[in-house]
């Protein structure tokens, strides 16, 4: 009698379950919590009931707005499905999704969905435009009120500013950037071979061989380059202040323009490379990458190296042009605080460890892969952080001013600190489920 009154009990249990799972829908939003002796956590459960196989995951605005990609595989290639999340809600399933700008905007997600032969601009998971042959880049002005791209209808190109035609053409076009305000857009028009720089329908730059990249500063100083007879032209403010001869397009690389309007490049000098700022070459090395500039434009910094006995690179921080300690291995992700005080980077040393560098002051995880790093702002000052993978158990925890978060499969990229809860949110993945957690540091 004990036996049949426990096994019928566990019918009814399950089919209690049963139910429950029938009557909720698919894409529900959970909320639940997580107790433990050191943190306190809220977890919200954005995809509980599909198996995820590939998740790319970014948060732009961290209370709102929060966006998956999800690939799901079917039986070959052909039978994969491509989809996004929007703060909760599934869109259509594509066979295939392009990300063309690397900025997801708080206020959208615009992106390229293909299906049956044919692309759609895709706005907030609805389509806005019909299928055309080919995507093109998407740029997004700074106040999120405006994207722009072009496309190929039949042999004519057309600029769209939003669901607007805004110009067209017979000619190839290229949309380039808006201006801070987004109150002008640059392109480029290619006309008989030769390539002009386009400012709202007028030529700014006639007849190059190739237009390159047009880019602003915070106080809206504005830097683009051209090329024309294997020479090199830079312009500030519209007007030319440097031109030097190369051959080919990998001669300079990596174009950066800090807050306040200097310049800065990686140029080829074989068989080194050496960074031009403001005109000024620095000294040559065989490696350069990482250029970046403190937000207050007061400092700059980048990773450089040189062979070496047995033909093996040694690489070290250079900032303000002084050079830091010496690695057999420095990633090129350099990042400095918003405050611009703090320097965080991430090299391995000698035996093998990851080492987290603090403004010089190393950080040593014989255990643990350092993935992530950076800083938030915690009220009173900016605290670093770091995501740690675990070398052997092979899960992922946070670090935020040396105390330990809860270990997760996978820790995405879109860390924040809300101030007024007093807590870190960060998107994370526990198998197959892609949460959003809260998490409080006593």
């Amino acid at each position: 009698m004990i036996l049949m009154s426990c096994i019928m009990k566990k019918i009814s249990l399950f089919k209690n379950i049963k139910f429950v799972l029938l009557i909720l829908p698919a894409w529900l939003i959970f909320i639940s919590e997580l107790q433990s002796a050191t943190v306190k956590k809220t977890i919200h459960i954005l995809n509980i009931w599909e198996s995820i196989q590939k998740c790319n995951l970014s948060i732009t605005n961290q209370r709102t707005n929060f966006y998956i990609k999800i690939l799901k595989k079917g039986v070959g290639i052909r039978d994969a499905r491509h989809y996004f999340i929007v703060n909760g809600q599934r869109g259509e399933e594509y066979d295939d999704i392009t990300l063309t700008t690397n900025r997801i905007n708080n206020h959208y997600l615009v992106y390229w969905g293909y299906i049956s032969g044919k692309w759609y601009l895709i706005f907030n998971n609805k389509r806005e435009y019909r299928g055309f042959d080919k995507t093109s880049p998407i740029i997004i002005s700074q106040d999120g009120k405006k994207y722009a791209y072009t496309v190929n209808e039949y042999g004519t190109y057309y600029i769209y500013i939003n669901k607007e035609k805004y110009t067209s053409s017979f000619n190839k076009l290229r949309v380039l950037n808006f201006s801070p305000d987004g109150d002008d857009i640059y392109y480029a028009m290619r006309d008989q071979g030769m390539q002009h720089l386009m400012k709202n329908k007028r030529r700014i730059l006639n007849r190059y061989d190739y237009i390159g990249d047009v880019y602003f500063s915070s106080r809206g100083r504005i830097i683009y380059w051209a090329k024309k007879d294997n020479a090199l032209f830079i312009f500030k403010d519209h007007f030319l202040i440097e031109t030097r001869p190369f051959s080919d397009m990998s001669d300079v690389t990596g174009f950066k323009i800090s807050n306040d309007g200097s310049l800065a490049y990686m140029k080829n000098k074989y068989p080194n490379k050496a960074l031009n700022l403001n005109g000024v070459d620095g000294p040559t090395y065989k490696y350069i990458k990482g250029l970046c500039f403190s937000p207050d434009s007061s400092h700059f910094a980048y990773i450089a190296g040189n062979i070496f006995i047995n033909n093996r690179y040694e690489y070290f921080l250079m900032r303000d042009n002084r050079q830091g300690k010496i690695y057999p291995g420095i990633d090129k992700r350099v990042v400095f605080s918003p405050d611009s005080k703090h320097l965080i980077y991430h090299a391995v040393n000698v035996l093998g460890n990851s080492v987290m560098v603090l403004d010089g002051k190393e950080y040593v995880s014989e255990t643990g892969i350092l993935v992530d790093w950076g800083f938030v702002f915690t009220g009173k000052k900016y605290e670093y952080f770091a995501v740690i993978r675990d070398k052997t158990l092979n899960y992922e925890y946070i670090v935020l001013g040396g105390k330990k978060g809860r270990n997760f499969s996978k820790i995405y990229k879109g860390i924040y600190y809300d101030v007024k809860e007093k807590c870190l949110i960060y998107p994370a993945r526990e198998y197959n489920n892609i949460y959003l957690v809260r998490e409080k540091y006593n």
